[in-house]
């Protein structure tokens, strides 16, 4: 048992080899430290790549059988292989073809006929470099999460406090939140997705603080001026949240005032060039917005925003999201 739990815990080496003598060799040369698998390439060796992840790969550049170069590209292009260090096998070993090889992306190469030490001292060397740098890489996301929780934290304040000032709109986010989990839910999506889009959700009307509070709060109709100073909110919700990478929270601020149809503002992204976190966002926004009271109106009846919300269907919302909109509403009494 002791055995068995020991050998789980060896790194994985995929050789890429057409000779069965050779790998053989090879086998002999490192099945005491590495689990070994070997595989001629094709399309089910990003498969394999993705099932059982091994820690290096190992390719015989000599074969007449497939171009290596190609091969090497093939691995750097896909995100899983990309990150697994290469290391070549050639008998010549001439400067041209290893400093091409090095151009690919390999980590090293390996001489034939083979030498047992240096090819056992190379192969660890690179594990040991990938094991660090995927260590290090797990540190610095770790931090940036830390850094992301706390920023979002800060902003959050900030909108909650910039929206208790009418009580109008005191908690509208939170609820467009709300029901844009509840409509992903119902898509399937991923726990991260879903926390990325409630965190799109609850600062989609962040923008609105560089909104002078006199047109925010005003109780009669906006004139074509102060509803063009209203629309800058789209944009100044993007300023502010676009510097978040890779976390996208700037879509839900920057696109929730886009329609179906493409007479939105401001991009004028119609259909489904809308990212669906804002179409999401639009629905829920615009569902709140008709079910809560507002400065310029009382309660809107929950079945006149039915009504409203299917009339729009297709022209202001995307008719699939308005669907599941509608499905969130009848499944959860608290919502109608």
């Amino acid at each position: 048992m002791e055995h068995q739990k020991t050998r789980k815990k060896r790194h994985k080496i995929l050789v890429i080899e057409f000779s069965e003598t050779e790998f053989l060799e090879i086998c002999d040369i490192l099945l005491e430290r590495y689990e070994i698998q070997q595989m001629c390439f094709g399309e089910e060796v990003f498969s394999l790549i993705r099932g059982s992840a091994p820690d290096l790969i190992l390719l015989d550049c000599e074969t007449k059988k497939l171009d290596w170069y190609k091969v090497v590209k093939s691995l750097k292009k896909d995100d899983i292989a990309a990150k697994i260090p290469i290391i070549f096998i050639n008998r010549s070993a001439k400067q041209a073809e290893i400093l091409k090889g090095f151009k690919l992306g390999c980590a090293d190469y390996v001489r034939k006929p083979f030498e047992p030490d240096i090819m056992r001292s190379k192969i660890a060397t690179q594990i040991e470099l990938s094991d660090y740098r995927n260590h290090m890489e797990e540190m610095l996301m770790r931090e940036k999460r830390k850094v992301v929780k706390v920023t979002l934290e800060a902003i959050h304040a900030i909108a909650q406090a910039e929206e208790a000032k009418d009580s109008y709109t005191n908690a509208h986010s939170e609820r467009v939140a709300e029901y844009a989990v509840c409509i992903a839910k119902k898509l399937g999506w991923k726990r991260e997705r879903i926390e990325l889009l409630k965190n799109q959700a609850l600062l989609h009307d962040i923008g609105k603080i560089g909104v002078p509070d006199n047109i925010l709060n005003k109780h009669e109709p906006l004139t074509d001026e102060e509803y063009e100073t209203m629309k800058l909110h789209v944009k100044i919700g993007s300023e502010i949240l676009k510097n978040f990478a890779g976390e996208k929270l700037y879509v839900g601020a920057l696109y929730h005032h886009e329609k179906w149809d493409g007479s939105g503002y401001f991009s004028g992204k119609k259909g489904e060039e809308i990212p669906i976190e804002a179409r999401i966002i639009t629905v829920a926004d615009a569902y709140d917005a008709m079910a809560s009271e507002r400065i310029y109106r009382g309660i809107m009846d929950k079945e006149k925003v039915k009504e409203e919300l299917i009339k729009g269907s297709g022209t202001q919302f995307d008719p699939k999201i308005v669907r599941l909109m509608l499905e969130v509403i009848e499944e959860n009494a608290a919502f109608s």
